[in-house]
C-alpha cells in the first residue's frame, strides 16, 4: 500500500476507516507508515461516507466511527470525531446557523450526505450513549445536534423516532454537576435543556399518563386543579430540580 497509495481504493470502507483511526491514534513512530497514508485513506473514507460506494459502504464506514464515538476510551472518541470532521466537514452548509465550533460541523453534515437518513439513524444511539462520557462543548454539540435530528424526524425525514427527553432527564439526574457546568458556560444549552424538560413535564400533565418504562421508578404527585394524582418518572422530577437549582 505504501508503494502504491491508489490501492487504497480497493479497500472496503470498513478497512479504510479502521486504518485511519489507527493512524490518527498512533503514538511516536509506532505507526508512522499509517500516518504517511493518512491523506489517501482520508479521501477513501470521505468517499465512503458521502455515498460513492453505495449505501452499504457508507453504513459500514460510519458504523465503525459511530461505535468509537461512545467508547469509554477518550482517545478513541477523539480520533473518531477527528475522522468524521475531516471527512465530512466540507459539506456543512447549514452548520453555521448552529453556532458550532468548526470541529463539530460533521454533526450537521451527516444530515446533508447522500444517505442521511441511514447515517443519522445509526448515529443517534451512539450519540445518546456518548452523553454518559462527554462534557463541555462536546456535550453541548451532541445535545443540540440530536435536538435538530428530532426536528428532522417531524419535518423533513422519517428517521426512527427516539426519546430525547428521557435521555436528557437521565443525563441531568446522573451527571448533574457536569450538566450544570456546561449550562453555566453555554446559555443556549441551558435554554434548550429547560425547554426539553418543561415540554416533557407539561406533556405528562396534559396526558395524565400512568405508564412507566421498564425499570423506571415513578413518583406520584398531587397537582393543584387536578382531580387525580399524576405519576411522573423519578428522572423527570430530578431533572426539574437540577434545572431549578442551577
Amino acid at each position: 500500500i505504501s508503494s502504491s497509495a491508489g490501492i487504497i481504493n480497493r479497500l472496503p470502507p470498513s478497512a479504510s476507516c479502521f486504518l485511519l483511526l489507527r493512524a490518527y491514534g498512533a503514538e511516536g513512530s509506532e505507526n508512522s507508515q499509517l500516518l504517511d497514508l493518512s491523506s489517501p485513506l482520508l479521501k477513501h473514507v470521505s468517499y465512503s461516507l458521502t455515498g460513492d460506494f453505495g449505501r452499504d459502504g457508507a453504513q459500514r464506514a460510519a458504523d465503525i466511527l459511530f461505535f468509537d464515538l461512545a467508547d469509554d476510551d477518550p482517545d478513541r472518541r477523539r480520533c473518531a470525531r477527528r475522522v468524521l470532521q475531516e471527512s465530512l466537514g466540507k459539506i456543512h452548509r447549514k452548520a453555521d446557523s448552529f453556532n458550532f465550533a468548526e470541529k463539530f460541523s460533521w454533526l450537521i453534515a451527516l444530515t446533508e450526505s447522500k444517505y442521511a437518513i441511514s447515517l443519522v439513524s445509526n448515529a443517534i444511539p451512539r450519540l445518546l450513549h456518548a452523553l454518559d462520557f462527554e462534557r463541555g462543548q462536546v456535550l453541548r454539540a451532541y445535545i443540540m445536534a440530536m435536538d435538530y435530528y428530532k426536528k428532522m424526524d417531524l419535518d423533513v425525514h422519517k428517521i426512527d423516532s427516539f426519546d430525547l427527553s428521557s435521555s436528557i432527564c437521565n443525563l441531568l439526574s446522573t451527571r448533574s454537576k457536569i450538566c450544570i457546568a456546561a449550562m453555566d458556560r453555554y446559555d443556549d444549552l441551558q435554554s434548550m435543556l429547560i425547554h426539553i424538560v418543561c415540554s416533557a413535564f407539561k406533556s405528562r400533565l396534559a396526558s395524565l399518563e400512568s405508564d412507566l418504562k421498564p425499570g423506571e421508578i415513578g413518583v406520584t404527585l398531587s397537582i393543584c386543579n387536578k382531580d387525580e394524582d399524576v405519576l411522573f418518572p423519578l428522572s423527570l422530577i430530578r431533572a426539574s430540580l437540577v434545572l431549578i437549582s442551577s
